[in-house]
C-alpha cells in the first residue's frame, strides 16, 4: 500500500503548484487509465516486472494531480471559483462549524447556489464564513444548508510579524474569500445529512451531561476537550501551557484516545475466545466501538485516522492475518486523502500522519536500548519511547511552523498522558453514574481533582526555565533536518553504512544555511505597522533590536511583540509610549519613507513617502493629493465609517491606501 500511497501524494503536490485546468487532465488520465489496464492484463517476464510497476506509479501520480485539481487545492477551480464581487443571496452548505467565546459562528462553507433575479446559478467556491448570532434560529453544525445575504471578500490581510496567518491557513482548505453575514442576514434551509450526524444528539447529550456532572466550568472545558475534542471553552492560557509543555497533542482527540477505546473494548470482550463467529461479533462490536467514537467526536481527521488503522487491525484479526502497521497507516492516507485532498494541507493531518509514522519506524529500536527490570519501569520507558518517536517525525515540522521547541516535553508526557489515560476512563465513569447517589459525587470529586493535576502539571513544565526557547527554520532546513534524523536512524537503527557520512554532510550543510540566516536576520532594517487592534502600533528593527512605538501595554500587545520577536530571532525589545495623541504631530524616527500628516504640512510636501492619518485628524483630499504622497497608511485609531469612505476616496484619486485595521500589517524592509 505504501507503494500506492506515495505517487498519489506526490501527485496531490505537484496539483498544489502545477493545477491542470481544463479538458487535458482527465484526457490523459484516461489514456493512462488504458495503459495501465492493458500493462497489468499482460502477461510479462520477471524482469520487465518494474516496468509494469512504473505505470502504476505514473498513473497514480497523474491521479494524484487531477484529482487534486478538481477537488479545489488552492490553485483549483473550486478553489478559485466565480467572483461574487457585490452582495447577493446565496445558498451555502456548512463545514467545520465553530463558535466563539462571544457567540459568533465562523465555519467553512461551499456556495451551492447563487440567487440571480427569479434564478439559481451552480457555483461551487469555497467561503469562510463569520455569521452573527441570531436568537431566531438553533445551533448551527456541519451540514445545514443557510441563505444567506453577503459580499464576499478576498482573504488578503497581511499577517503581523510571526502572527496568524489567516491567508495561507484558509488556502490550504482550498478557500481564498471570506464574508460576513450580519443578524436578520442568514436563514436556515435545510440539512445535508453526513454520517457524524447520527452521533449529533448523542455528542450534546454527553455535553449536557457534563454540564451536569458537577464538575468546576474549568474542569468541565478540559474534559470536553479530552472527551469529545472540543476546544471552544478552553481559555488561551490553557492552550498555551498546552502548547509550551510539549503536551497539545492530548487535546486532539486522536490515536491516543481511539486506542483507549480499542483496549477497553478488546479486554472486555476478550473472554470470548477464538471460535471464527464470535471472532466475527467481537470484532464487529469493537468496530461499532471506534466509529461510535470517530462521529461522537464529531468526525475530525485526526480521530478518523486513527479509526481506520484500527479498523484495518481488527479486520486482519478476524480473517486471521497479520496486518502490517505502515501498510495500515498508508492505507489510512490514501483513503483520506481520496476523500478530501484539501486535508493534505492541514496541519492536524500533517502533525496526526507524522506522529504516527515516527512512532512505527523508531518505536522498536529505541525499545530495544533498553530493559526494564520491573513493570512500573516498563510502563514509564514505553511511555518514554512513544514521545521520542512521534516528536522526531513531528520536530522539523513544528519547528517550521512555531518557531519554537518545548524542551521539557519527556518529563511531562510521562506525567501528563498518565493523567489523561486516568481522566478519559474517569470522565466514562462519570458519564454513567454521575445521577447515581453519593457515587456519582465521588467519581465528581476524583475527576476535579485529577483534572485540577492535569492543568496544573502543564502549567509546571510551561513555566520551567528555558520551556519554550526560539528555533527558526525555513521549509529548506525543514527538509534537511528530516534528512538528519532519517540518516542517524538509518546508521543505528537499520545499520545503513553511509549513514555517519550523511549525517555529517547533512549538518555541515545545515550550519551553512544557519550561517545564512543569522548574518540575515543580524543586517535586517525594517519598519512594521502592526495590524488591527484599536490604536496605532509601530516597529523600527535594526539588526536584532526593535523599539515599539505604542500607548499599549495590554495582554494582546505583549503576545504581538513576542510573537514578533520569535518570528525574527530578536534579542532585544523596547516600547516608547504616546505613538499617537490626537491631533499632535506623528514622528517616525530614521528615514523612513513614512510621514505623519502633520509634518507633512509643515514641510509643504509628502512626495515619495507614506501619509499616516490617525486619531480624528481633519483630512483634506485636495491637500492630500498637492501634497504627493505615495500612498496613505489608515490608523486602526480611525472611525470605520471615516475610514471606509477615505479608501473609496483615495481610490477614486489614484492614491494607494492601507487600512491597518481591515487589510493587516504593513511592513517595509531593506
Amino acid at each position: 500500500m505504501v507503494r500506492l500511497a506515495l505517487p498519489f501524494l506526490f501527485g496531490l503536490l505537484l496539483a498544489r503548484s502545477l493545477p491542470v485546468g481544463g479538458w487535458m487532465g482527465p484526457a490523459c488520465l484516461a489514456g493512462l487509465l488504458a495503459l495501465t489496464t492493458v500493462a497489468l492484463q499482460r502477461r510479462s517476464r520477471f524482469e520487465q516486472r518494474a516496468l509494469r510497476g512504473a505505470t502504476v506509479s505514473l498513473f497514480l501520480v497523474f491521479f494524484g494531480l487531477v484529482w487534486g485539481t478538481l477537488k479545489g487545492g488552492p490553485g483549483g477551480p473550486r478553489g478559485a471559483g466565480p467572483v461574487i464581487s457585490s452582495e447577493q443571496d446565496l445558498l451555502v452548505r456548512l463545514d467545520l462549524v465553530d463558535r466563539s467565546r462571544s457567540g459568533y459562528w465562523r465555519a467553512d462553507s461551499e456556495v451551492l447556489a447563487q440567487r440571480v433575479g427569479s434564478e439559481a446559478r451552480l457555483t461551487g467556491e469555497l467561503l469562510r464564513l463569520t455569521l452573527a448570532p441570531d436568537s431566531a434560529h438553533g445551533w448551527l453544525r456541519p451540514g445545514d444548508l443557510l441563505w444567506i445575504r453577503t459580499r464576499p471578500e478576498p482573504i488578503d490581510r497581511v499577517p503581523d510579524p510571526g502572527g496568524f496567518d489567516l491567508r495561507s491557513w484558509t488556502a490550504s482548505r482550498g478557500i481564498h474569500r471570506e464574508a460576513f453575514v450580519g443578524r436578520g442576514a442568514w436563514v436556515p434551509a435545510g440539512h445535508h445529512w453526513r454520517w457524524m450526524d447520527a452521533f449529533a444528539d448523542a455528542r450534546e447529550q454527553v455535553t449536557r451531561w457534563l454540564e451536569e456532572s458537577g464538575l468546576p466550568q474549568a474542569e468541565q472545558d478540559v474534559a470536553r476537550a479530552l472527551l469529545l475534542g472540543d476546544r471552544s471553552g478552553l481559555e488561551q492560557v490553557q492552550r498555551d501551557a498546552f502548547a509550551r509543555s510539549g503536551t497539545m497533542h492530548v487535546l486532539a482527540v486522536s490515536g491516543l484516545h481511539v486506542g483507549l477505546v480499542f483496549a477497553v473494548v478488546a479486554t472486555l470482550l476478550g473472554w470470548w475466545g477464538n471460535r471464527r463467529g464470535l471472532m466475527w461479533l467481537r470484532g464487529l462490536l469493537i468496530l461499532a466501538a471506534l466509529w461510535g467514537y470517530a462521529g461522537l467526536t464529531g468526525g475530525a481527521p485526526s480521530v478518523v485516522r486513527a479509526a481506520t488503522m484500527f479498523t484495518l487491525f481488527t479486520a486482519a484479526g478476524i480473517v486471521g492475518r497479520q496486518s502490517d502497521s505502515l501498510n495500515s497507516l498508508a492505507a489510512a492516507a490514501f483513503g483520506l486523502l481520496v476523500w478530501d485532498p484539501r486535508m493534505l494541507g492541514q496541519l492536524s493531518f500533517q502533525f496526526s500522519f507524522l506522529a504516527v509514522l515516527g512512532i512505527l519506524l523508531f518505536h522498536d529500536p529505541l525499545r530495544r536500548l533498553w530493559v526494564p527490570p520491573n513493570r512500573v519501569l516498563g510502563y514509564l520507558w514505553s511511555l518514554l519511547v512513544v514521545s521520542v518517536a512521534a516528536q522526531l517525525m513531528t520536530t522539523p515540522l513544528a519547528l517550521l511552523t512555531f518557531k519554537a521547541f518545548p524542551v521539557w516535553f519527556l518529563p511531562a508526557n510521562l506525567v501528563v498522558v498518565s493523567l489523561v489515560t486516568v481522566a478519559v476512563y474517569g470522565g466514562g465513569i462519570l458519564l454513567l453514574v454521575y445521577k447515581v447517589p453519593l457515587l456519582g459525587n465521588v467519581v465528581a470529586f476524583l475527576m476535579t481533582w485529577i483534572l485540577k493535576a492535569l492543568a496544573g502539571s502543564t502549567r509546571f513544565f510551561a513555566e520551567l526555565p528555558g520551556a519554550y526557547p526560539d528555533l527558526r527554520l525555513d521549509w529548506f532546513q525543514a527538509v534537511l533536518l528530516y534528512g538528519l534524523i532519517v540518516a542517524v536512524a538509518a546508521r543505528l537503527a537499520w545499520r545503513w553504512r553511509p549513514g555517519w557520512a550523511v549525517t555529517v554532510m547533512v549538518l555541515l550543510a545545515l550550519c551553512v544555511t544557519w550561517a545564512r540566516t543569522a548574518r540575515s536576520n543580524n543586517g535586517r532594517e525594517a519598519f512594521v505597522a502592526y495590524g488591527g487592534g484599536t490604536g496605532l502600533e509601530l516597529a523600527l528593527v535594526h539588526g536584532r533590536d526593535m523599539v515599539v512605538f505604542s500607548d499599549r501595554n495590554d495582554d494582546l500587545a505583549q503576545r504581538r511583540t513576542e510573537a514578533h520577536r520569535r518570528a525574527w530571532g530578536l534579542r532585544s525589545v523596547r516600547q516608547v509610549p504616546a505613538v499617537e495623541r490626537g491631533d499632535g504631530p506623528l514622528v517616525v524616527p530614521g528615514d523612513w519613507p513614512i510621514l505623519g500628516l502633520d509634518l507633512a504640512r509643515s514641510a509643504g510636501t509628502a512626495e515619495g513617502k507614506w501619509l499616516i492619518l490617525a486619531g480624528d485628524q481633519r483630512v483634506d483630499l485636495d491637500e492630500l493629493v498637492a501634497l504627493g504622497a505615495e500612498g496613505v497608511l489608515l490608523s486602526p485609531s480611525m472611525p470605520g465609517g471615516k475610514r471606509s469612505y477615505l479608501r473609496r476616496a483615495l481610490a477614486e484619486r489614484s492614491i494607494p491606501s492601507h487600512d491597518l485595521r481591515e487589510q493587516g500589517a504593513y511592513i517595509l524592509q531593506r
